[in-house]
């Protein structure tokens, strides 16, 4: 099984793929927005754990900040920071569970090309059974999708 991940300070989105690479479940892991940070990046580490454990996920790929986020979020400092630090877990549990050349750090600007998220979002409404873009209101599951799309059935993107 494969693991595909769309972390941030909020909301995780994960996707998990056969190894023939088919879709088999996605969802979000998001903590109550009233928690402190750490808190929550702790139970979004937590939830991530046990997905890499019970799924016996062997490979990962995860979207990773680049230097145009900074941009992208207007300079919010502390916002980048959590942000950062939320990746950083996230990756981190998953070099425990998985040898470091099977987790895959990706930048969003390689993984989108170009594609908005609304654009996404549509994409999965459309064509992923199981997928209600009214309980993703931040697009963190359609990332995780598209993620795992582009990582392992990269000729199929296309919105």
């Amino acid at each position: 099984m494969k693991l595909s991940l769309d972390p941030s300070s909020t909301a995780t989105g994960w996707a998990i793929w056969s190894d023939a690479n088919e879709l088999e479940r996605f969802g979000v892991t998001r903590p109550k927005g009233s928690l402190t940070v750490v808190h929550r990046i702790r139970l979004m580490r937590d939830g991530i754990s046990a997905i890499l454990r019970e799924c016996l996920i062997k490979e990962a790929v995860i979207e990773v900040p680049s230097a145009k986020v900074a941009a992208r979020l207007g300079g919010k400092g502390a916002g980048l920071a959590n942000y950062g630090m939320a990746v950083g877990a996230v990756l981190a549990t998953c070099w425990i569970y998985l040898p470091h050349r099977s987790v895959r750090a990706v930048d969003a600007q390689q993984w989108t090309r170009g594609q908005k998220k609304r654009d996404r979002i549509v994409w999965c409404s459309a064509r992923v059974q199981g997928y209600n873009a009214k309980n993703d209101p931040g697009g963190d599951i359609a990332d995780a999708i598209w993620l795992g799309m582009w990582a392992w059935r990269e000729n199929e993107v296309t919105a």
